[in-house]
């Protein structure tokens, strides 16, 4: 009888997502193998690896055979993801903090001068426009930026906002103001790095490099604004998200707002680009989204929790925002 292969993990444990990797990893290894994970200098079969460029992920190497593959977030939806939550709250001007030339690029606008200490440049703080939603490449960049806007008397998140493309709650929470994040399904990630590892020990082919998406966002304070000058579009905005998980339509809205129905729908087109249905339906998809991918509760009951009344009207809205069906959006986090 053989020996089980002996797996090695490279992870920096004192992370947030590393954590998170190494312990899906382990999951998927202690329900499915007989595996020998270690994590010291002795020899290994094969190696997960962790790397966080351009997101979070594991390369995958089988040492005999060198050959590798890799699961990561999705980079592009992680940037779309990111913009969209922003867009959301109004915000219609970008800049850049360490991000990729792609995720630059993806936000149509400057990247923010640096000083020679890698903080942002004061002048460069202080020269923003109002309502500026800023992009950092991870949790560092977008702590100090929070002190340095709290030392400058600039106010997050009500002159700019502030979102992290990498989530690491230990910063986040401790921020001068506490920073909205990009949840990238760590766990996940090392779960199905170790479930293609399996495969490729077992002489199976597997993709060259696995893309999962991005659970979503962790929305903490430095977002938490609606960057909308129109103070009824904003309450009416405000009041659709809050009570989205209800039964709710348009004339409910209109009930709790002094607008007429035609200034209502006018406004949404203006600031948000979609009508107040349109509004209502994708914030009741992100409640379903969140519902899907962090728990195993039937579609039934996920659509009665995110405000459709039937699953088929949950089923239909989902296949307009995402594209997906909802069983195919949870299929992507399954632990299998």
């Amino acid at each position: 009888m053989r020996d089980p292969p002996t797996i090695k993990l490279h992870s920096d444990l004192t992370l947030h997502s590393g954590q998170q990797m190494a312990l899906g990893a382990i999951d998927y290894a202690r329900l499915h193998t007989s595996w020998r994970l270690v994590t010291g200098d002795e020899p290994a079969t094969a190696t997960l690896s962790q790397f966080l460029d351009p997101t979070p992920g594991v390369l995958i190497r089988i040492g005999k055979t060198r050959k590798t593959t890799s699961v990561l977030s999705d980079p592009e939806r992680t940037v779309r993801l990111a913009i969209e939550h922003l867009q959301s709250r109004g915000f219609t001007h970008f800049a850049g903090v360490g991000l990729s030339s792609a995720a630059q690029e993806a936000i149509s606008a400057p990247a923010l001068p640096l000083s020679p200490d890698g903080r942002v440049a004061k002048q460069a703080l202080q020269s923003l426009e109002s309502a500026t939603a800023i992009l950092c490449c991870s949790e560092l960049p977008a702590y100090w930026l929070a002190t340095d806007c709290k030392t400058a008397g600039i106010a997050v998140p009500d002159r700019v906002a502030i979102l992290s493309l990498r989530d690491g709650p230990l910063l986040c929470e401790l921020a001068a103001t506490p920073i909205s994040s990009v949840d990238h399904a760590a766990y996940q990630i090392g779960y199905e790095a170790a479930r293609l590892l399996d495969r490729m020990l077992n002489g199976r082919s597997v993709p060259e490099k696995t893309l999962l998406p991005p659970l979503g966002i962790t929305a903490r304070a430095s977002t938490d604004v609606l960057a909308i000058d129109d103070r009824d579009i904003a309450q009416a905005v405000r009041f659709i998200r809050a009570n989205a998980h209800r039964p709710l339509a348009v004339a409910d809205v209109l009930r709790n707002v002094a607008i007429h129905r035609r200034s209502l729908e006018r406004g949404f087109r203006k600031v948000l680009g979609r009508s107040p249905t349109e509004e209502l339906r994708d914030a009741r998809v992100a409640i379903a989204q969140r519902l899907l991918a962090r728990t195993d509760a039937p579609l039934a009951e996920i659509a009665r929790n995110s405000g459709f009344i039937l699953p088929q009207h949950l089923t239909a809205a989902f296949k307009q925002v995402t594209g997906l069906t909802p069983s195919a959006y949870r299929e992507q986090f399954k632990r299998k």
